[in-house]
């Protein structure tokens, strides 16, 4: 005869699954109270257009138109190509300078202008 090993059987123990029920605990509700926004207001200044700053322009306008000048001239009179580049680059900077200076001194007289009719 032949001997059967013995296994031992565990028993499946199938457990039921159970659904828990998650119980919630009302909580109270937090209330902020608003109050009145305050905006704060930010006074600007208002640009004075003093001559002090109108002379100011000017000088910048009449330093950088004779730069121009200078550099365009040597620009013109120089055949080594190194110095020509140079002095075409500082010419076109400098006019750059004197247009955006004359824009600013435009701006100056208008204001100006205007705060006279007022």
């Amino acid at each position: 005869m032949v001997k059967k090993k013995s296994v031992k059987k565990t028993k499946n123990v199938s457990r039921a699954k159970t659904k828990k029920k998650v119980v919630s605990i009302p909580r109270k509700k937090i209330v902020k109270k608003v109050s009145p926004v305050k905006k704060k207001t930010i006074k600007t200044k208002s640009v004075k257009v003093t001559k002090n700053k109108i002379n100011l322009v000017l000088r910048n306008i009449l330093l950088f138109a004779i730069m121009f000048l200078i550099s365009f001239v040597l620009y013109l009179f120089l055949s080594d190509l190194l110095l020509r580049n140079f002095f075409f680059l500082s010419a076109v900077i400098c006019a750059s300078f004197t247009g955006a200076f004359l824009i600013i001194l435009l701006i100056f007289l208008i204001m100006r202008g205007i705060k006279k009719k007022r």
